[in-house]
């Protein structure tokens, strides 16, 4: 979501097993981010650079995810690239008042409501009481997890 309004992708790490919403190929699932990297990694390669690990997607695989604009509309983005590294510091778990979660790094970056505006703030900035806008989600078991693999195979071979 930072990164539709301009914020760098590199602060952007989420542990292993939380779950995001993509839309691979028009199929839309919730996956855990760490297996999906993994996978995209194995199957598209990666560089390594500083300490992290990065592989950039090639134009005909089409990844998107769920986006906020500047005007708190939701807008589907393309992934272009991902990367993994390993966590120097403790993570931080995160609880809205509706229950949902999220464990990031403290530099992960959110978007925060402040005078009406969404601005990007890193997680250890966040303050019991900060507005983190937060998209509404069918219960999970609404929404059949992707069989990546699958979808991807197909792309290639046709």
């Amino acid at each position: 979501a930072a990164q539709a309004i301009s914020e760098p992708a590199t602060q952007m790490s989420l542990d292993f097993d939380e779950k995001v919403i993509v839309k691979v190929n028009g199929r839309i699932g919730i996956v855990k981010i760490g297996e999906f990297v993994d996978f995209l990694m194995n199957k598209f390669g990666y560089e390594i650079s500083n300490s992290s690990e990065i592989c950039s997607l090639p134009d005909y695989i089409e990844i998107l995810v769920p986006s906020i604009t500047p005007n708190e509309r939701i807008e589907w983005k393309r992934v272009v690239e991902v990367s993994r590294h390993r966590v120097r510091e403790d993570l931080l778990r995160l609880v809205t008042a509706s229950g949902r979660s999220i464990t990031a790094t403290p530099y992960h970056s959110f978007v925060t409501r402040r005078n009406n505006k969404i601005e990007v703030v890193s997680g250890n900035e966040l303050r019991p009481g900060s507005r983190i806008p937060v998209i509404r989600l069918p219960r999970e078991d609404c929404i059949t997890q992707l069989k990546v693999n699958a979808i991807v195979d197909k792309k290639l071979s046709s």
